[in-house]
């Protein structure tokens, strides 16, 4: 799964399929130019109250689609019925990926901490490291 910072689109899109991107909002940019073709991505849809996050995947073409093929949440519970008004679509981080719980600033020598692949953790402050820490997926020490 891959992440980009500001990418936003529009689509005129209807129903429950793949998604068609309709171009760059303005001040972002577009999926095709952050990603390459087959890339999945995790996603939110907006259109009007209604909202999705989930994972897809990017086809080039024109336009550029998306599929929508893992449901991470939603405002109904499934898939939402896109109304093939001005619907957004944006890349973001699902709050399941990065909702780490806190954890003692001291990983003790026996103890083990680690980061799954596919996911990240954010390691921020103090940190007395005597234990071991796997990363096997993004780890960021500020």
């Amino acid at each position: 799964m891959r992440y980009a910072d500001r990418v936003q689109e529009t689509t005129t899109t209807a129903g429950t399929g793949t998604v068609s991107m309709g171009g760059a909002s303005a001040g972002y940019r577009a999926f095709s130019s952050a990603f390459v073709t087959g890339t999945q991505v995790s996603y939110c849809l907006v259109d009007g109250m209604a909202w999705e996050v989930g994972l897809g995947t990017l086809t080039s073409g024109s336009p550029w689609t998306m599929s929508r093929d893992v449901l991470i949440a939603s405002s109904t519970g499934a898939l939402i019925n896109l109304s093939g008004g001005s619907t957004t679509v944006f890349n973001t981080a699902p709050a399941p990926q990065v909702d780490w719980p806190v954890i003692d600033k001291t990983v003790a020598a026996a103890d083990v901490v680690t980061i799954p692949a596919g996911t990240q953790m954010l390691m921020a402050g103090n940190w007395n490291v005597l234990g071991t820490v796997n990363a096997l997926g993004d780890l960021a020490v500020l």
